[in-house]
């Protein structure tokens, strides 16, 4: 979920069966999502397992050294206001930017970020990704760089209908989430929503201890 998503009824959003969310918190070094405070306030009120994510923006400031971890505190601030609690969801990192040039350079800037995000949270954050980010961002990068990223569970966008993801990446051997579409509908939200399926047993594994 995120600001485009509106004011969320989360009563009526847990009562349609909704287990887990997603919010969006921060882009980039200083984009704040609008809203997110109140999504989370309302969704533990409401029952609901939820968690922040980042839209990671790796292309915006590449000349400089600190820009994975700007963006890290941007993000970790946001967890600050709205807490951290034992049995919310894992922090995720949403990769789906970086420089189409250089793959060794978006895998070290995903992994220092990733890495200080998991030693101030005491979590392993979750990637969420597709196949055609792969592709564009991480395929040609240092294989061992690869490795380190794929010990990291991963959230799957993969558009398609059936009991399996078709569009999978060589990098990971299994998912934890898959996101089916991107235009879904859901009580209590307004607009189109991502809607995800979890594998068996994935949900407790994914909550922060």
């Amino acid at each position: 979920l995120s600001s485009h998503n509106g004011i969320v009824d989360f009563v009526a959003m847990s009562a349609a069966g909704v287990k887990y969310a997603w919010i969006k918190t921060t882009e980039g070094t200083t984009h704040i999502n609008p809203g997110y405070e109140k999504k989370f306030k309302d969704a533990r009120k409401s029952g609901i397992i939820v968690g922040a994510y980042h839209f990671a923006r790796p292309d915006t400031y590449s000349g400089d050294p600190k820009d994975w971890e700007k963006e890290a505190d941007n993000f970790l601030k946001s967890l600050d206001v709205v807490g951290l609690e034992s049995g919310d969801l894992a922090p995720v990192v949403d990769l789906e930017q970086g420089l189409k040039t250089d793959d060794d350079y978006n895998l070290n800037w995903y992994l220092n970020w990733i890495e200080k995000v998991e030693c101030e949270t005491n979590t392993r954050p979750v990637i969420y990704t597709a196949r055609w980010a792969w592709q564009l961002y991480i395929m040609k990068g240092n294989k061992a760089l690869q490795k380190r990223l794929a010990s990291y569970p991963l959230w799957l966008a993969s558009y398609n209908e059936g009991v399996h993801p078709k569009r999978v990446t060589k990098l990971w051997d299994e998912w934890d989430v898959w996101q089916w579409t991107g235009h879904g509908s859901v009580p209590g939200a307004k607009g189109r929503c991502d809607q995800n399926w979890m594998a068996g047993g994935q949900l407790n594994k994914l909550r922060v201890p």
